[in-house]
């Protein structure tokens, strides 16, 4: 056991730094995950790119989505089963959604902009 490594408060090694088989001296780099991710989608609508932002990325008890074009917009939210749990239509901006009384799950959000349609995948803790 080495003398570098951490401890948690019951005094067991959560890491020990060597040796290691990593190269990048004791920690797996390829298992770091993202545990707070704003979400990017881009549909193109006359010649100009519309850009939604989704977040956060895993949610909770609210999901915001941030709009940078000033055209109307509308989404529906799906839940793993495909049932329609939320929908809005024409939105020009911000829209938060109070998330609270969903389930925890997966969540697909599709956004329709002109006819055109992105769908994005949500997870609620």
């Amino acid at each position: 056991m080495s003398d570098l490594g951490s401890f948690d408060s019951r005094n067991a090694l959560i890491n020990d730094p060597w040796p290691t088989p990593f190269p990048s001296s004791g920690f797996d780099l390829d298992a770091v995950g993202v545990i707070h991710d704003a979400s990017n989608l881009h549909i193109e609508v006359e010649n100009e790119k519309a850009s939604f932002q989704l977040f956060p990325n895993p949610f909770t008890n609210r999901l915001s989505i941030h709009a940078s074009i000033s055209k109307q917009f509308s989404f529906k939210v799906y839940d793993s089963f495909g049932q329609l749990v939320f929908e809005s239509m024409n939105n020009t901006a911000d829209d938060v959604v109070n998330t609270s009384d969903w389930k925890s799950g997966v969540y697909l959000i599709q956004l329709n902009i002109e006819n055109k349609t992105q769908t994005f995948r949500m997870i609620k803790l």
